[in-house]
């Protein structure tokens, strides 16, 4: 194979192109067999290339300019070899071929492309270091993806994309993430050389079964890269519009005739410092603190996504969306950088040149204490806490004379930061009154969310003190306190609403006081998280109270028949005659092992239930108790029990045949609470009543249980109605302030829950 010297061929383009400015196709030049066709195919059979991605056998092609390196990842199976179009490929043992392009990219007589299969890629690298002089190119890779048929562009190929040119000290590689599916579609990778590079293109793909590569393509761009400068003075001009400064405006404008007509690679340095020197004096000569962020911090917010031009220190962090919805309103954009636990120095720091001398000051959002590094200074700082993030207490450096200034943050534990700000002031003092501000601003803007409107006692006027003051550490250490209080208070908001229909006409039969506690805590605010936090405790046992005072009739004569259910509580070791067990494949038990007595609260074996062993316990099959109870007037009833089982097994209670209600248990009956049920119930006819509790448990051997079975009898009038799920007592008279009345006079009454006009 011919080849040609690297250096010869240097020197004869730069010749070339110093009398050029056009895009310049310089594929032959440094790329020979650039559509593969020196290359041998790989084995066939039946008409498919032979490239079981098991094999790990890559064809070598050194002697055609294309050298097998190594595998990406050498624990996966891959494959690679020339094969001629049409192409079809037998990528695995059991699949006969999958059929690939039928011709090339481009027109024309080629024959031949390069195919990888595997999940990762072999690498491909020229066979000899080429030299590539300075100047801007752009390397086009031809690439067909298949990817299981789909015609979705295909997301496989991700990590294992390391196609590219390759230094001693540089990698140039392509970005490229998406490819269509089964079509052509192209990489480009685009190389800005400022001075002479030696190095090897080369090429891999991964795929979840193959990848064909073709005619890829080397051009010349240019011969003297401005980036850098066009980089600054963009910089400068965002500079230029906070200080209005002429002299500033004058060198902006030189650098961008040069930039329109450069007269060497070696100028493009020479005025890149000359710029940056001008924005240097533009500042110094400026009169109160500037926000230089978006002059001199590249990529302040990570909204990149990528470290760029940011350094870890010691353990490496990552860049991401933050994991907790909550986090999102607190930080700028989208993505925060993040330390976890690992040991370590935990260190992010970004180096900026040509900073004039000065007083410095850097900020960022904190979700944890972590140092905030400015210069030689390193300031330890407190941010937000749970998912907040906070404006952190800035670090001051002041810069004797210009070069480069170090920004950055560490800490010795996990932290996450974001955003960061860097200022330029006359001194120390005009930086952190300005900065105080922002801290200010930051706590009143989270302050005003509509989520923290509950928080109304010593949390809130604690902030707002601290906001009034000039302590920026005081406001953070205030505000994570307000935002800490948030759910204590939301939680005594909530169950305010709940316990709002808790009053005395929708439950007349409720304990008075009772009542009375549940309206004298409605018309409170909390004055502070602890004081939320115990009203709600108070506040809800309040409301369980009313519910069961008003089910039970409390206080009304004559109307417990709880005493007409034989073994209403399981009071011994036996099972009381009463109950019937009504599934002869069952034996009811009142061992249940570790199960407390509802009602005593102790482990006596007092307790009806069904045991979750092989030969007794039912499988989709109903289990059932029951018991007749003889002689029941006509009427309203209350039955009340106790009962314990699995939230997908529930038991059922019946009366006289017809269902009355369920329960529902929570968690697995070895550790679920037990739970109450109150259901009502209308007997139309005097005569018996059968009560009957049952379960249908699922195909899993289950075990239920019930305990303190209760009956209450409202009479047979027709006024009684049901609230919420409760009965409701005939003939007792309210006021409309929800006071009981004995004997009610000429008014308006709330009786059996209507209104009711005595005359």
């Amino acid at each position: 194979m011919k080849k040609i010297l690297p250096l010869l061929a240097a020197a004869l383009f730069m010749n070339v192109m110093s009398v050029k400015s056009q895009i310049e196709d310089v594929t032959a030049t440094y790329i020979p067999n650039a559509g593969f066709e020196a290359c041998p195919v790989v084995e066939t059979v039946d008409g498919a290339a032979k490239l079981i991605t098991a094999d790990k056998n890559p064809m070598d092609y050194a002697d055609c300019g294309w050298a097998y390196y190594m595998a990406y990842d050498g624990s996966s199976a891959y494959n690679a070899g020339a094969t001629t179009y049409p192409i079809k490929v037998k990528y695995s043992k059991w699949l006969s071929g999958i059929e690939g392009p039928q011709a090339g990219p481009v027109a024309g007589d080629n024959t031949k492309a390069l195919c990888f299969t595997g999940n990762k890629s072999a690498i491909y690298k020229q066979t000899d270091e080429i030299t590539l002089p300075a100047g801007s190119y752009k390397f086009t890779v031809n690439v067909w993806v298949y990817n299981g048929g789909t015609s979705n562009p295909s997301p496989t190929i991700d990590a294992s994309n390391v196609t590219g040119f390759v230094t001693a000290d540089k990698e140039y590689l392509s970005e490229k993430k998406m490819f269509l599916s089964s079509a052509w579609d192209t990489d480009v990778i685009e190389l800005e050389l400022t001075e002479p590079a030696t190095g090897r293109f080369q090429l891999s793909y991964g795929a979840s079964y193959f990848v064909v590569v073709d005619d890829i393509k080397l051009e010349y761009n240019g011969g003297i890269i401005t980036t850098a400068l066009l980089n600054v003075i963009s910089k400068a001009h965002v500079l230029n519009a906070k200080l209005n400064n002429a002299d500033l405006a004058q060198a902006i404008s030189d650098a961008e005739a040069f930039a329109a007509n450069p007269t060497s690679q070696e100028d493009v340095p020479l005025q890149v410092e000359t710029l940056y020197s001008a924005m240097g004096t533009a500042l110094i000569a400026s009169e109160g603190v500037v926000d230089i962020t978006d002059v001199y911090v590249d990529n302040p917010s990570f909204e990149t996504g990528k470290i760029d031009p940011w350094a870890w220190g010691g353990v490496a962090g990552s860049i991401h969306e933050p994991t907790n919805e909550d986090s999102k309103p607190y930080i700028d954009g989208v993505n925060v950088v993040e330390f976890d636990t690992s040991y370590g120095t935990k260190k992010l720091t970004q180096t900026i040149p040509y900073v004039p001398a000065g007083c410095y000051a850097i900020d960022a959002k904190l979700c944890q204490k972590a140092f905030m590094l400015l210069g030689t200074n390193r300031t330890s700082c407190t941010g937000g806490s749970g998912t907040l993030y906070l404006r952190a207490h800035p670090a001051i450096y002041t810069a004797a004379e210009a070069g480069e200034l170090t920004i950055g943050a560490e800490y010795s534990s996990s932290y996450r930061i974001d955003n960061f700000r860097l200022f330029y002031g006359k001194d120390e003092a005009s930086l952190l009154a300005t900065l105080l501000e922002t801290v200010k601003a930051d706590a009143l803007a989270v302050s005003a969310m509509t989520e923290f409107d509950a928080i109304t006692g010593s949390e809130r006027t604690n902030l707002m003190t601290a906001i009034e003051g000039t302590d920026s550490e005081a406001i953070n250490t205030a505000l994570n306190n307000f935002v800490a209080a948030k759910d204590n208070y939301n939680r005594f908001a909530k169950a305010k609403e709940n316990a709002a229909p808790y009053n005395a006409e929708n439950y007349p039969y409720a304990s008075k006081e009772l009542l009375e506690q549940i309206q004298n805590i409605l018309a409170l605010n909390a004055a502070s998280s602890v004081q939320a936090q115990s009203l709600t405790t108070e506040l809800n046992e309040a409301c369980t109270n009313v519910y069961y005072s008003n089910a039970y009739c409390d206080g009304v004569e004559k109307t417990d028949y709880t005493d007409q259910i034989v073994g209403a509580n399981a009071t011994s070791e036996g099972i009381d005659a009463a109950w019937t067990n009504t599934s002869s494949y069952m034996t009811i038990v009142t061992d249940l092992g570790s199960w407390t007595n509802p009602k005593t609260q102790t482990t006596d074996n007092t307790v009806y239930g069904v045991t979750t062993d092989y030969y007794r316990a039912c499988m989709n099959k109903t289990s059932a108790m029951q018991q007749t109870i003889a002689n029941m007037p006509a009427g309203k009833y209350v039955v009340a029990i106790t009962a314990k089982t699995t939230s997908d097994t529930p038991i059922t209670i019946k009366v006289n045949s017809r269902e009355i209600g369920s329960l529902t248990g929570k968690g697995t009956t070895s550790a679920a609470a037990w739970v109450e049920g109150v259901f009502t119930y209308e007997k139309a006819t005097d005569g018996n009543m059968i009560l009957r509790i049952e379960c249908t448990p699922t195909a899993n051997y289950k075990k239920w249980g019930f305990d303190n079975v209760r009956l209450y009898y409202l009479g047979n009038g027709t006024g009684i109605q049901q609230v919420n799920g409760n009965a409701k007592k005939e003939h007792v008279a309210y006021d409309l302030s929800g006071r009981r009345v004995a004997q009610p006079k000429k008014g308006l009454y709330i009786i059996n829950g209507q209104k009711v006009v005595k005359k």
